[in-house]
């Protein structure tokens, strides 16, 4: 295969893993595919907010706020106001969809021991390495 099927691949797959798991309503709770994107950001980014939720998403601040407002309402999110300035609130996970996201370090922590098994320390370092410059990647949809 070369490189972009692979890719291809590895992202298809995911993406068909990830469904699967969606479509468990008790294993996640009932989350549409579109409510996990804006989780995994605000999982993922230290201090987030409304503001930083709609940059990142390159969405609309108002778009961004309904959609939060939603995940709050559902019990997903929980928005905390900032210490330093009151005006700015914080989002993150209610612990009831952390525990969603604890299965998912499950995974991956079982896809860690699969891979130890198969490669040697030296393998896994160079493929932790890829992973991490192919994650910091700017994805651009023209070719640039």
């Amino acid at each position: 295969m070369t490189f972009s099927e692979i890719m291809n691949y590895f992202y298809f797959r995911a993406s068909l893993s990830e469904l699967k798991m969606l479509n468990v309503s008790d294993y996640t709770l009932g989350i549409s595919y579109h409510s996990m994107l804006y989780l995994n950001v605000i999982a993922n980014v230290e201090n987030c907010t409304v503001s930083r939720l709609s940059e990142l998403m390159q969405i609309t601040k108002s778009g961004a706020t309904l959609k939060v407002n939603e995940l709050v309402k559902h019990g997903f999110v929980e928005k905390t106001q900032s210490a330093e300035d009151g005006r700015v609130f914080h989002l993150t996970l209610t612990p009831k969809i952390a525990e969603v996201y604890a299965m998912f370090d499950t995974m991956s922590a079982e896809m860690e021991r699969d891979l130890r098994a198969r490669y040697t320390e030296r393998e896994i370092e160079l493929f932790a390495a890829m992973l991490r410059d192919v994650s910091d990647y700017e994805w651009r949809g023209n070719g640039n």
